[in-house]
């Protein structure tokens, strides 16, 4: 993976564990728990592209969920299960595990 540091723009070539682990993660992090607006920029095939979105967006979907005073147990749940299935999806797509 090679990444601009200026524009934040990371390329998907070679995903391994440091490269994933550095600063993919730390910028997802910040954007799921809403301390970061801060656009990420990913370059890669349409299917390594895809199954990052869908990641951040299963774990954003349960952050936001479980930290709703008035969500039910059910909701969590259904999110949680959701979260799971993209964080699976990730791991399959790039043999590394989503830590999110």
């Amino acid at each position: 993976m090679k990444s601009d540091i200026r524009s934040n723009r990371l390329v998907l070539k070679e995903m391994s564990i440091p490269q994933v682990s550095g600063k993919l993660f730390e910028s997802v992090a910040s954007w799921v728990t809403g301390r970061s607006a801060n656009n990420i920029s990913l370059v890669g095939t349409a299917t390594q592209v895809e199954v990052i979105q869908e990641a951040m967006a299963a774990a954003r979907d349960f952050h936001v969920t479980l930290h709703d005073p008035e969500a039910t147990l059910d909701e969590v749940s259904v999110k949680l299960q959701a979260k799971h299935a993209a964080a699976a999806l990730f791991e399959e797509t790039f043999a590394t595990k989503w830590p999110l």
